[in-house]
């Protein structure tokens, strides 16, 4: 999937899902690399780890609420916080963790 942006149609970043493991790789247009992995079946609570190209942890989303099953709680390591690509990516981390549950459940 392609990231652009919208004022100039600009491509600012792929991901590239990886369909067994439910995770990716997102690149950004001339800069970093980053992964996103889930956690084993029998440790979902761990949730989604989004690390760095060096395998540093960005950030892990939480399973939230169990009434609400798309929620989650996103962890940001402190080195991280002001990462000027931090939101897409929890947008991104997240949409992907969507994706994932749905094609569980049908």
């Amino acid at each position: 999937m392609a990231i652009s942006r919208k004022s100039t149609g600009e491509r600012v970043a792929v991901l590239e899902r990886d369909f067994w493991k439910h995770g990716g790789e997102i690149r950004f247009a001339g800069g970093p690399e980053f992964r996103l992995d889930t956690p084993p079946f029998w440790r979902r609570e761990d949730g989604w780890r989004l690390s760095d190209a060096a395998g540093q942890t960005m950030f892990t989303l939480r399973p939230g609420a169990l009434f609400l099953p798309v929620s989650s709680t996103v962890l940001v390591e402190p080195q991280f916080a002001a990462a000027p690509e931090l939101p897409l990516l929890i947008c991104l981390g997240q949409y992907m963790r969507i994706l994932a549950q749905r094609s569980r459940v049908g």
